[in-house]
């Protein structure tokens, strides 16, 4: 069972996001869920509130006057705490937010403290301690697979968000729950894309291992025969490479090696050497097909064209993603794929032609230091990279790095 499913047999927000996104009339699921979902109803959950009363109104089913809990109480938190609590839960999800409502940022951040130093949360901690150290201790109903101090942050996000008011007072039921649904957009994961990522999983392709990676400059050549996207050019990788000792294999790693690269376009020949990859705008893969195509770019900006961004929401936490900049894809005329299936862009034909690809593996073998390798690459079909070169205003070049971290102390520190 997936990390993603595992998650969604625990969390009924997820669980009512994937019904509402996902069935269609005459809706069996929420008229067969009718009674579960009314009990719902008053959730301190903003999400699941919401997307129950949403569900049952959408499967035609009446649904009373419904009451809004009030917030918990929580003190406001300063600037520190709401910068933690913003890289739990996503800083601009708390800025769309403060646009609603001044203090609610302050409200989040004071909430996740006081949650995250309850007796629960501690008892979570020590439960997790005892996992690390004996593989066989029983950790009842709290899982290593779930980061606890992300649940906390959206628990936080949600519980605050009921003391959200619409703009206007008054409101009749229906526009009032057109309105909350409005402000799940800024509180739910992107469940299509989430989804996406786990299915473009692969195996890990014919690679160098990390700490043998090279930095420098390179020509982009088509991926060789032993690929399965053969004749398809690379455009962009992030590898990180954990290995532990030979005795800390239970306990932190010892190192952590990092290697990235990404397609560059040179102006007068100089390549962007300190940025192989640049910054997403974590709108490619979420935007699934464009109205209307801007006029084609003529020219590529100098420097990185693929971006990295990380999934910081559950359960795919810290998930890598490299994608080309939404300007670019719609200049090329290409579209993401509808459905569940893999993160991949389309041509006006249905072909395939940019997919992203992603590997998790380990090594336990006789001989050799453990280790565990996560990364991801973006390759394009020949078409693709041909017109990527005909619009570069100089060559195209490969810029590659590596880095090495030490994660344990050494002797004497």
């Amino acid at each position: 069972m997936s990390r993603l499913s595992r998650w969604m047999v625990v969390d009924k927000r997820s669980l009512l996001q994937t019904v509402w996104e996902f069935e269609s009339a005459p809706f069996p699921a929420t008229l067969a869920a009718e009674e579960a979902l009314r009990g719902l109803l008053s959730s301190g959950w903003y999400g699941v509130r919401v997307l129950a009363h949403a569900l049952l109104v959408r499967a035609g089913v009446g649904v009373g006057p419904t009451i809004v809990p009030d917030p918990p109480e929580a003190p406001l938190g300063d600037d520190k705490s709401i910068e933690i609590a913003g890289s739990v839960v996503g800083s601009a999800r708390l800025e769309a937010l403060k646009s609603l409502w001044e203090g609610y940022p302050g409200r989040v951040a004071g909430r996740f403290g006081r949650l995250l130093w309850s007796d629960e949360a501690r008892e979570r901690r020590r439960q997790r301690m005892l996992y690390m150290g004996d593989r066989d201790v029983d950790m009842e109903r709290w899982t290593p697979v779930v980061q606890y101090e992300i649940e906390l942050g959206h628990q936080a996000m949600h519980e605050i968000a009921n003391g959200i008011m619409p703009p206007v007072c008054g409101l009749r039921r229906e526009a009032r729950l057109a309105y909350e649904i409005d402000l799940l957009q800024f509180l739910l994961p992107d469940l299509r894309t989430q989804m996406g990522f786990v299915a473009s999983r692969v195996p890990r392709p014919p690679l160098s291992r990390v700490p043998g990676s090279r930095p420098g400059v390179s020509s982009p050549d088509p991926l060789g025969d032993d690929d399965p996207y053969a004749d398809w050019t690379r455009i962009a990788l992030y590898e990180r490479e954990y290995v532990w000792g030979e005795k800390s294999w239970l306990a932190e790693p010892e190192s952590e090696w990092e290697s990235w690269c990404g397609l560059q376009s040179t102006v007068n020949g100089e390549a962007v050497i300190d940025a192989p990859l640049g910054r997403a705008e974590r709108s490619t893969w979420f935007a699934v097909e464009a109205p209307e195509y801007p006029q084609p770019m003529c020219r590529l900006p100098a420097g990185p064209l693929v971006g990295l961004f990380w999934l910081a929401d559950p359960p795919l936490m810290h998930a890598t993603v490299l994608e080309l900049p939404v300007v670019l894809m719609h200049a090329l005329r290409l579209r993401r794929a509808t459905g569940t299936g893999p993160l991949r862009l389309l041509d006006e034909a249905g072909k395939e032609r940019v997919r992203l690809r992603w590997w998790a593996t380990g090594s336990m073998r006789k001989g050799e230091r453990p280790s565990r390798i996560q990364g991801c690459d973006l390759v394009v079909a020949r078409r693709v990279f041909q017109a990527l070169r005909a619009m570069s205003p100089g060559a195209l070049v490969t810029v590659s790095q590596t880095n090495r971290r030490s994660i344990l102390p050494r002797k004497g520190q």
